[in-house]
């Protein structure tokens, strides 16, 4: 969106090019308070800079207000969706007359457990539970994925926000719109603050799914598991030519008890880079898996005689004396 100062004598006011009306002729949603420099609506001001001697009501509005008036803003979206999950995380802490706890959700029932006393207690029905927040923040981000596909934070906070309610299946399914949608968008890709980026689109979907295949891989479901397992497959088919997604598949076809397949997959990501010692641990390990002690021991010796990285020789060496 373009802005233009109308005047800096007098209150500030934003002109949302997409309209061509300029903006004065809305009624300011706030009134000025004492020590405030501005007696109008700024748009382009965000909700953290409201925060403070605003009411949430105040804020809502606000936002919807800019939403409207520039629906063709993606920083009136992205800040309306940060907000929304600002309240969320707000609850999430525990906010609660028990003092500072978490949230979590026990029988469809939000409980909240003291983190100093492990005093839980299940939180009224007038408050508002985090997934229901949350799932609005995410409805907020699929329009703004749908109005704004050139930019590249609001794929990371719709793909946090429906990590955040174990939407796992979905998640997959934002990352590969955004592999499709960067590749194929012509203009500049952009983050937060209009900021235009200069990186490659099949760079950002590398490092966005590296990022998140740590995160299922931290948590303990079958569920994230095999979310994991289906991004790893994701980035092979979006990204073949990146060694990660190859290593990663490895990871999930081992721990699925399939050495024969990860060692397949290792040779893929090799063929790209035969010298990633961080792959020929892994087809190391996987070889012994298979039994194949021989054909891991040449593995684990080349990382010991080619790598130069200390913690892998030492891997690898410790490797050597259990199939020897």
């Amino acid at each position: 969106m373009k802005k233009m100062f109308i005047s800096l004598l007098f209150p500030l006011l934003f002109q949302c090019e997409v309209l061509g009306d300029p903006l004065h002729n809305i009624p300011p949603v706030y009134l000025p308070k004492e020590g405030e420099n501005w007696f109008q609506e700024r748009f382009g001001m965000t909700w953290q800079e409201l925060e403070e001697g605003h009411s949430k009501e105040e804020i809502d509005a606000f936002l919807e207000r800019w939403r409207t008036a520039c629906p063709n803003d993606p920083e009136a979206w992205k800040s309306s969706a940060n907000w929304i999950t600002n309240n969320a995380q707000f609850l999430q802490l525990g906010n609660h007359d028990d003092g500072l706890g978490v949230i979590s959700i026990v029988n469809g029932d939000l409980v909240v457990e003291n983190l100093e006393t492990g005093k839980k207690a299940v939180l009224g029905e007038d408050q508002i539970g985090f997934e229901e927040t949350m799932r609005g923040v995410d409805f907020n981000l699929d329009e703004s994925l749908v109005r704004f596909p050139y930019r590249v934070d609001i794929y990371w906070d719709t793909i946090l926000t429906l990590l955040s309610i174990d939407e796992y299946d979905k998640t997959i399914e934002v990352l590969g719109l955004l592999s499709n949608n960067l590749i194929a968008y012509k203009g500049s890709l952009e983050t937060g603050g209009y900021k235009k980026l200069e990186v490659e689109p099949d760079v950002i979907f590398t490092d966005f799914c590296l990022d998140i295949f740590g995160r299922l891989a931290s948590e303990p479901s079958e569920e994230a598991f095999e979310a994991s397992y289906d991004l790893a497959l994701l980035m092979t088919q979006k990204a073949p030519k990146s060694i990660y997604g190859w290593n990663c598949l490895c990871v999930c076809l081992n721990k699925r008890g399939q050495p024969l397949k990860a060692i397949k997959a290792l040779k893929q990501g090799l063929k790209l880079n035969p010298d990633d010692h961080i792959m020929r641990l892994n087809l190391g390990d996987s070889f012994f898996r298979c039994g194949m002690f021989k054909e891991a021991k040449a593995e684990y010796t080349w990382v010991i005689e080619n790598s130069g990285d200390a913690e892998a020789i030492s891997y690898a060496k410790e490797a050597i004396l259990e199939v020897e």
